[in-house]
């Protein structure tokens, strides 16, 4: 038998960035995964976008989580001699005049045309990086838009990679599937995993959409979205950044370096079914939506789907146990997970470890107000 501190279940972000912020604090601990490519962590395109949604809004908890974030990744970049995180701008195309005016009415702050809030560009800096772009001619723009100068992207599956590798040669990979119905043994000062020979003292589960099998968790919020994503080959589009439009596209990197014909295109939300089968009406969708904004021909060479966990209200889902102090979850990412995974393993960590409070927004058992 097995004994660590610290257990981990699940590999995707969410377990992950608990794993690091472990590993920081030289915490004992095994990351047990049986390892894959199927999860939405390992398909997520990675994109952090600082202004989001149709309003235009701030991503929710930006300012806290943005800037550990970015040291985070580039910490785990310097630790694995990988590349996986960058900060580059991203541009948002307005796709109706009603849309550019909405956005005006929110942000510009007077008649010479600059906009109140710090993550946005100029819209002389739009002009600017619009006509000397490359992929100018090749793109619809005829509403204008704005630069976010602090998006940033993270490749998600080499990140995961790198990790479990740097993991594995410290021994801390456990590549084993857990039940959590029948595999869990918890006792007071004691948590034993019976399938692999494990004990430790507490454990964190960070199972994604699964999580709504897990008995110890019950009931959890979790709504459960299945979102598509296409790759696709445009030989002449010659795109730097990623450009969002009703929908988004985004380079494809290969070796730190983007591929200057290969791009993903994303994404979609299903609620049902919920089966990661690609959909041919979510192809559909994202096909007619690139087409309204990329004027050159594409061929759509492959076509993926995952099921994203996302607490109810669109925040995640973390905490303690009300009747077991050595089991915690972290869960509930959903679209934003590159965001908000270390801002709230962080946070675990400090509860878990510290016994300082969870924000009660995200705790996991909060229920939907009435």
């Amino acid at each position: 038998m097995r004994y660590v501190e610290t257990a981990v279940i699940g590999q995707g972000l969410a377990g992950t960035a608990i794993a690091w912020h472990l590993a920081n604090r030289g915490r004992e601990f095994v990351l047990i995964d049986e390892g894959g490519f199927g999860s939405s962590s390992q398909i997520a395109a990675g994109l952090v976008t600082p202004i989001t949604g149709a309003r235009h809004v701030e991503s929710w908890a930006w300012e806290k989580a943005f800037p550990l974030a970015s040291q985070f990744y580039m910490n785990c970049e310097q630790v694995t001699q990988s590349r996986f995180w960058k900060v580059e701008s991203a541009i948002r195309l307005f796709v109706s005049k009603e849309e550019r005016e909405r956005f005006d009415n929110r942000y510009q702050s007077d008649m010479s045309g600059s906009y109140s809030n710090s993550l946005i560009g100029s819209k002389a800096r739009f002009e600017t990086e619009v006509e000397q772009s490359k992929w100018r001619s090749a793109v619809q723009a005829n509403y204008g838009g704005f630069v976010m100068p602090q998006a940033a992207r993270l490749l998600t599956a080499d990140f995961l990679k790198a990790s479990r590798d740097h993991f594995d040669s410290t021994n801390r990979i456990c590549a084993a599937s857990i039940n959590t119905s029948t595999d869990i043994a918890i006792e007071r000062d004691v948590v034993t995993l019976k399938s692999v020979d494990i004990q430790c003292k507490q454990i964190v589960v960070c199972e994604g959409h699964s999580a709504l099998q897990n008995p110890m968790f019950q009931p959890i919020e979790l709504v459960p979205a299945q979102g598509d994503i296409l790759t696709v080959r445009i030989p002449d589009l010659k795109l730097d950044r990623v450009l969002h439009a009703g929908c988004w596209i985004a380079p494809v990197m290969i070796d730190g370096s983007y591929d200057e014909s290969l791009y993903h295109v994303g994404s979609t939300y299903r609620w049902a079914p919920l089966n990661g089968v690609p959909n041919e009406e979510s192809l559909s969708i994202l096909s007619d939506k690139l087409r309204s904004f990329i004027k050159l021909p594409f061929e759509v060479i492959d076509h993926r789907a995952a099921i994203r966990p996302a607490g109810f209200d669109h925040k995640p889902l973390l905490g303690n146990h009300p009747n077991y102090s050595n089991l915690w979850i972290l869960n509930g990412l959903g679209a934003k997970g590159v965001l908000l995974a270390p801002w709230c393993a962080e946070m675990l960590i400090n509860a878990m470890l510290l016994h300082q409070p969870i924000d009660i927004e995200l705790a996991w058992n909060r229920k939907r107000k009435k």
